[in-house]
């Protein structure tokens, strides 16, 4: 567990991509989406996702993650298996302060009746259906799923190369548009709705963690023979 934590350790070396970057994309984010929301005359509800931006730029840091880090930690003579694990405990506890602060800002949100201009950023009713501790997971599902996928298709890189990492991409875009296809055909999309309705964000955050376990344990099996 200690080699474990050591990992963990050194990605926090670098606060610049777990910390100060994140914080940085919020506060601009957040300063621009006030400014339109400003100058919006409409005095109805406005809603904007520019808030989001910290949760996707967690596909870059999940790509940092494996470039950076990786090659180091087989110099200091740490396993694949000590570095996967350390680094998805980092990316678990970076998505989870940032959840913290989304949870935190979306309460602001909804006590100051949307910034005194009726706006909606952070959507904590929505990503939460009123509850706080599941806005909390749903955030943190969505930054670690993001984590993880950087993550993982960095591996692929490093174990494939350039047409390897294509490779993958390609064969996730097909899968996507044979289940779009797959749906359409058969009318489904309606039955489609109905199941994420039901699911609510509860049950749509247990789909994103059989997810990012899937995803998870992809890396690892390429992982096990990516070199440095």
């Amino acid at each position: 567990m200690s080699r474990v934590l050591d990992v963990v350790r050194m990605h926090l070396l670098v606060r610049l991509t777990f910390v100060t970057l994140p914080l940085i994309i919020l506060g601009g984010a957040f300063a621009l989406t006030l400014a339109i929301f400003a100058l919006i005359p409409s005095d109805g509800i406005k809603i904007a996702g520019a808030g989001q931006a910290p949760l996707w730029y967690f596909l870059s840091v999940g790509v940092m993650a494996q470039t950076r880090t990786f090659p180091f930690s087989q110099a200091m003579s740490t396993t694949r298996r000590e570095f996967f694990l350390g680094t998805m405990l980092t990316g678990l506890l970076a998505s989870g302060a940032l959840a913290a602060l989304f949870v935190v800002l979306g309460l602001i949100e909804k006590a100051t009746d949307g910034w005194g201009m009726n706006g909606r950023m952070y959507f904590i009713d929505d990503f939460g259906g009123g509850n706080v501790a599941v806005a909390f997971l749903a955030y943190l599902v969505i930054a670690m799923l993001a984590f993880t996928t950087g993550l993982t298709f960095a591996t692929v890189y490093k174990r494939f190369k350039v047409l390897g990492l294509w490779a993958a991409i390609a064969g996730v875009v097909v899968a996507l548009l044979l289940a779009i296809v797959a749906i359409t055909k058969t009318s489904s999309w309606p039955a489609v709705g109905d199941f994420l309705i039901d699911a609510g964000p509860l049950g749509l955050a247990a789909i994103g963690v059989a997810v990012i376990a899937v995803v998870g344990l992809a890396d690892y099996l390429v992982l096990r023979r990516t070199q440095p």
